[in-house]
């Protein structure tokens, strides 16, 4: 993609937060680098903590596709009850394997590179995470 990054994207996905009932408690985000150690950011709030690292159509397009596919297939792992089928709905997931590594790294990168800039779209091709239909 080649648009400018013109988009206030959540960090972590709204429905997330909504669905674990969290979207309104602090927490202070913290980015370990191996030379450097652990930096910590200051305190804020889910709904608060955006970045603006992608474009709208990437944000409104592949983007929240992976977070449709992951509250559809795994949403239920984060409420406060363990369904009772959820081992089997798990191996059931197994052979969309990829897909759930795709979403895993496109959050860890959008998390990640929340205070650095410029990075992410490399990132996210290197690891396969940006779709094909955006390379």
């Amino acid at each position: 993609c080649t648009h400018s990054a013109n988009s206030r994207e959540h960090v972590i996905a709204k429905w997330l937060t909504k669905r674990m009932e969290v979207r309104d408690r602090e927490f202070h985000p913290a980015k370990f680098v191996e030379a450097q150690g652990t930096k910590t950011f200051p305190k804020t709030r889910a709904e608060y903590f955006k970045t603006r690292q992608v474009c709208v159509t990437c944000n409104t397009g592949w983007m929240r596709l992976f977070e449709e596919w992951f509250q559809k297939r795994l949403g239920f792992l984060v409420e406060r009850d363990w369904p009772v089928l959820a081992d089997e709905m798990l191996k059931v997931l197994r052979s969309e394997a990829d897909q759930l590594v795709r979403w895993m790294i496109k959050t860890a990168i959008v998390f990640g590179e929340r205070h650095e800039r410029g990075k992410h779209r490399q990132c996210l091709m290197e690891f396969g995470a940006w779709p094909r239909m955006a390379r």
